[in-house]
């Protein structure tokens, strides 16, 4: 139920209408208020603050019908903006990017606030009356109104400024890093990894898909799982009396019909039974960054590919993907596995999940850029100072292997193209830095 909570929530973050929604229903709630106020102590706030009682109704009507229509005509500046810098940043920087445009709060709190001040001015506009016998000006409701007004001009003078600079291949670059940092401290909590730890993990999912004497639960869908409500499962588990074991990873592809859990200790199952362990999957169509550590990784390396085509061809941009997937790999290299087995209440094991690997990880990072950067001389010495940064925060022989891996494939794949000789000196000095202890 919490994954299932935080996955949602993560949804309505991504969006453009939960944010303008709950401020518009703010801003009527406040209107409501505002206009109670001025119709109980309005002779009291008029004594006070003399000044509020100086316009008059049809002046107050101007004032609140001009900042409605302002606050429409920006509200649609915008939208317009941001379809153009959507636009832009999927054609630049690849489809995948949009979700981080689309829960930028700076987009969402303009909008909010454009949509907010108008309803409100609406509001407010309805209840100014005029007539002989009935006059009623609302001063305190369009006092709030004026400000309202002002702070949304701020809030739009901020968006420009802000869509204008979030469209830079370096703030790309450090925006996704920023993310993928906080990803890395959420799935790998923990220091000090031992060898033994990363050589069950490599071992286990060499053959993690074998199912003997298990029972097979099969993907009800076709889709991506996203994530996978753990302490649900235990609870299921333990409530059963079984032991299961997760066949698939956050961020894996699910097939209708593939086997997605291996049950063991009974083997029949009701349709109850199943709906409780399968109930505790969250499959759409698309990946989510709540469990996925590669998702995060391979946004950078999308802009880093896009960069390197022959259409945009801007090695520099690859270069700052570089350095931040270095960074990012530095950081996962001290970090322990996450927890592959989770124990019920009597500290039974209840449920294995499929592990993650330091080395899949590398592999997401640089397998596609050694693919297309090999002929690049610039970029290949950079994937090497990368890997170099990564090698000597490794804190496993196991790890460091990984990363020499790699760095004879970016020296085989450089060897095998048309670099000069001098560049191919250059690359081979890099990969004399690397040295494993006996």
């Amino acid at each position: 139920m919490k994954v299932w909570a935080m996955l949602q929530w993560e949804r309505m973050r991504t969006s453009f209408w939960f944010l303008p929604c709950l401020l518009v229903a703010s801003s009527l709630l406040a209107a409501w208020l505002l206009l109670l106020a001025d119709e109980n102590w309005q002779d009291d706030l008029v004594g006070r603050f003399r000044n509020l009682g100086a316009v008059s109704p049809e002046g107050t009507r101007v004032i609140m019908g001009t900042a409605a229509t302002a606050m429409l005509s920006l509200a649609g500046i915008t939208f317009s903006g941001t379809l153009v810098a959507l636009t832009l940043a999927s054609s630049q920087f690849g489809p995948r990017l949009l979700r981080n445009f689309i829960r930028a709060r700076s987009t969402q709190m303009t909008l909010a606030m454009l949509l907010s001040t108008f309803v409100y001015c609406l509001v407010v506009l309805r209840s100014i009356r005029s007539g002989e016998d009935s006059d009623f000006v609302p001063h305190l409701s369009a006092f709030a109104g004026f400000v309202f007004t002002l702070l949304s001009l701020g809030f739009f003078i901020f968006f420009i400024h802000r869509i204008s600079t979030s469209l830079q291949a370096d703030r790309v670059a450090a925006d996704v890093h920023k993310e993928l940092s906080v990803a890395i401290h959420r799935i790998f909590p923990d220091a000090r990894p031992t060898d033994e730890e990363e050589s069950n993990a490599g071992d286990e999912s060499d053959v993690w898909e074998e199912i003997e004497e298990e029972t097979p639960l099969n993907s009800p869908v076709d889709g991506y799982l996203q994530a996978v409500d753990l302490e649900s499962l235990v609870t299921a588990a333990e409530k059963l009396d079984l032991r299961c074991r997760v066949l698939k990873r956050p961020g894996h592809f699910l097939a209708q019909g593939i086997p997605i859990f291996a049950v063991s200790g009974s083997a029949d199952f009701d349709e109850a039974e199943a709906e409780a362990f399968l109930g505790c999957l969250l499959i759409g169509p698309q990946r989510t960054p709540e469990q996925d550590i590669e998702f995060e990784i391979r946004q950078l390396v999308e802009v880093a590919l896009r960069a390197l085509s022959p259409g945009i061809n801007d090695p520099y941009t690859a270069m700052t993907c570089i350095d931040f997937l270095g960074a990012a790999n530095r950081l996962i290299a001290s970090r322990k596995l996450p927890p592959r087995d989770y124990r019920d209440s009597k500290g039974e094991i209840r449920v294995r999940t499929r592990p993650i690997t330091f080395e899949s990880i590398l592999d997401a990072s640089f397998h596609q850029l050694r693919q297309i950067a090999g002929g690049k001389p610039d970029v290949v010495i950079r994937m090497l100072e990368a890997l170099e940064m990564v090698f000597s925060n490794c804190s496993t022989r196991i790890k460091r292997e990984a990363v020499l891996k790699h760095v004879r494939l970016i020296e085989n794949s450089a060897r095998s193209t048309n670099i000069c000789e001098s560049d191919l000196a250059d690359i081979k000095k890099r990969v004399g830095c690397f040295e494993l202890d006996d």
